[in-house]
């Protein structure tokens, strides 16, 4: 399971911001198998001054206020640097833009004892090893 923790300056979800993204991913045991990304996001002090004085003292006996004015992670730098890839979206150009490579792509039934994770990676690394291929000059 993928689990994913914001830490907001509130819970207006139109006007508030995030400061804090934390992941970790487990098993179906809740044991972890991996941790991370976890960044604390850069916000101007000003935004950090209105917050509700509930959000200011929480985040502040936390620590997190302190960490989210000395971070020099953007939101945009964050969102760069852990980009979603949506292979759906790539297996589709491939039908379009190259059908006679797609057609060796792998399946994408998952199976017992192999994730859909697993899948969509080995098919990504398909796309990059044959579609996207480095010109040699």
């Amino acid at each position: 399971m993928v689990w994913m923790d914001l830490d907001m300056t509130g819970l207006d979800i139109e006007k508030d911001l995030v400061i804090g993204i934390a992941c970790l991913i487990t098993d179906s045991d809740l044991n972890i198998l991996a941790e991370g990304p976890n960044l604390i996001i850069i916000q101007l002090e000003v935004l950090l001054d209105i917050m509700s004085d509930w959000y200011k003292e929480h985040h502040g006996k936390s620590g997190l206020t302190k960490a989210v004015k000395e971070s020099t992670i953007t939101l945009q730098q964050a969102e760069n640097e852990f980009p979603i890839i949506d292979v759906s979206t790539v297996n589709e150009l491939c039908k379009h833009w190259s059908p006679e490579e797609c057609e060796f792509a792998p399946k994408k039934a998952a199976s017992v004892g192999h994730s859909m994770t697993l899948v969509k990676a080995s098919e990504l690394q398909f796309y990059r090893n044959n579609i996207f291929k480095k010109k040699t000059r």
